[in-house]
């Protein structure tokens, strides 16, 4: 399904020859659909993208989803069901795209879609969250599922805060750090350059190279910017497009220091409440591991997590399964040997994954303290170097003149 769309339309009904309107909706099959239950018969329409105002007034984010999702648990669990569920949401929430989301998803289920499949039809739901539903789904308690699924939405909004807020400093120091360089690269070191020359003296090595590096800047530096737009770009369509290079990017991305770690615990997390979640349901332990699989995002870790579920079909336990993979910590390991020899497993990957989920938030709050340093080291080297670069002239200046 397409991305919410602004759909500016002309109609008639039994008391006016024509009606015009604007209606923000996910598909022209939606629009009619629902100008038809005014009594509005759909004669023309555009369609167009919606405007960044209205999009961020109405369209679905991340907290919008937590809500309506937390709402639906709190229903479900009352005893509705789910059709008139969705239907009693529609109006709950003042942003349009919301509702056209839950008039789609009360349509599917009317016709009988699951909702699993009628959701997945929306980019902005994650297959983390289509797990969720799944799980629900297979065990018949939909309701609990998407608690548990509300629960990992809120750890996950409230561990993006946290890194983002470390973040910002380093982020808008740096580029900060950049546009004075760039400023001082282009108009005050050129100045101080053409001020040394008048006086024909020897310039010291440090200030010939920062004068040589400015005037190397102020002549590629358009085109140092265009390369690096286009390199970005081939990156990010190799990215998106390249599966082979996507997995490589993911499997070494876990060797970057202090973010590997992260990106390891923070999908570990993941893997391990989901497959809690899929054995406390009873579902087989072949599908719980393939739902846990699928919600991993890193490419190299979901696809060794998806041959282990090989080895489990050929009658292999989970914990001769994982011992294989490399990246997996000992303690995992261990736990869920033991989980497995005394029939515990749900509980024991519970535990893993709060284990995982406190480790992966003392290592974002350490981010921060771990960063300074090194901004401290490189805005101290790139202002301190370009000061004592233009200032070692004027000394031997004035010993000269002395």
């Amino acid at each position: 399904m397409s991305s919410l769309q602004l759909f500016i339309w002309l109609g008639t009904n039994r008391s006016k020859p024509r009606i015009t309107g604007h209606l923000l909706a996910y598909s022209a099959i939606q629009l009619k659909r629902i100008l038809d239950r005014k009594g509005i018969e759909l004669r023309k329409f555009i369609a167009k993208p919606v405007p960044f105002i209205a999009a961020y007034q109405h369209e679905v984010n991340y907290s919008d989803t937590t809500t309506f999702t937390y709402q639906l648990a709190l229903i479900l669990e009352a005893g509705l069901p789910i059709g008139l569920a969705l239907y009693e949401l529609q109006h709950s929430s003042e942003r349009q795209g919301v509702r056209a989301l839950l008039e789609e998803l009360h349509y599917q289920i009317q016709q009988g879609q699951k909702l699993s499949i009628a959701m997945q039809e929306f980019t902005f739901l994650d297959p983390i969250y289509l797990q969720f539903v799944r799980i629900g789904e297979e065990n018949g308690d939909l309701s609990t599922a998407l608690g548990f699924c509300t629960q990992h939405r809120e750890k996950n909004q409230q561990l993006i805060k946290q890194v983002t807020s470390a973040l910002i400093y380093p982020t808008s120091v740096i580029i900060m750090a950049c546009v004075v360089f760039a400023i001082m690269m282009t108009f005050v070191i050129p100045q101080f350059s053409s001020l040394f020359h008048s006086f024909g003296a020897e310039l010291p090595k440090l200030t010939k190279l920062i004068v040589e590096l400015s005037s190397w800047f102020q002549n590629y530096v358009w085109g140092l910017l265009f390369y690096l737009i286009i390199f970005t770009s081939l990156v990010y369509l190799c990215y998106r497009k390249n599966k082979p290079f996507r997995y490589h990017i993911a499997k070494y991305s876990l060797s970057i220091p202090i973010l590997g770690r992260c990106i390891l615990v923070s999908e570990l997390a993941r893997f391990n409440l989901l497959l809690c979640n899929g054995i406390q349901a009873g579902l087989p332990l072949v599908t719980c591991l393939n739902n846990a699989s699928l919600a991993v995002r890193n490419a190299f870790i979901r696809e060794a997590l998806s041959n282990a579920n090989i080895s489990i079909k050929e009658g292999k336990s989970l914990y001769h399964s994982l011992e294989g993979l490399s990246f997996l910590p000992s303690i995992m390991l261990k736990m869920v040997k033991i989980g497995e020899l005394s029939g515990t497993l749900a509980v024991i990957t519970g535990r893993l994954a709060t284990l995982f989920e406190q480790q992966l938030k003392e290592t974002t709050d350490k981010l921060g303290q771990l960063i300074e340093p090194f901004i401290i080291v490189f805005l101290g080297t790139l202002v301190g170097g370009l000061v004592i670069s233009m200032y070692l002239p004027i000394f031997s200046l004035m010993s000269a003149v002395g």
